[in-house]
């Protein structure tokens, strides 16, 4: 096996152990709404139920399915459910390795409404939300990339 070789294997199993990895969450005691507990490269658990796609956490403490038009880019269509609910602060989980690109049209959207918002790979997303009070929060969660 060729040099090249050997390093690109070597770059794709380091890759796929980093992104693979399983981060468990202890919410904080007296913390109101959703929970979630794990976190790993394509699975979130929310209040014990094993999600695979994207999604997202309104207000009110509804989880739902989350479909993005492009899977790597957040657009204001993208968040147009959540954006329509009595949210003051939005959390957006971009990914575990925080690729999901967020144009500025998107932040200009989001800003123009006057809410808050908070980007960050989808581990740092996960631990930010379960920290917070949840009052009038949404969050998306991006659970690839």
């Amino acid at each position: 096996m060729n040099l090249k070789l050997r390093i690109i294997l070597l770059l794709s199993v380091f890759i796929f152990a980093s992104c693979s990895s399983e981060t468990t969450f202890t919410p904080t005691v007296g913390s109101k709404g959703p929970a979630i507990t794990s976190y790993s490269f394509g699975k979130m658990v929310v209040d014990g139920k094993t999600y695979t796609n994207e999604l997202q956490i309104l207000p009110n403490g509804t989880v739902k399915k989350w479909s993005p038009s492009d899977p790597h880019y957040i657009l204001p269509v993208d968040i147009e459910e959540i954006m329509s609910s009595s949210i003051k602060t939005l959390i957006i989980g971009n990914g575990a390795n925080g690729e999901a690109g967020i144009p500025d049209e998107t932040i200009k959207f989001i800003k123009a409404k006057g809410i808050k918002v908070h980007i960050m790979n989808t581990h740092k997303a996960v631990k930010f939300f379960n920290e917070s009070s949840k009052e009038a929060m949404g969050a998306i969660f991006h659970l690839n990339c």
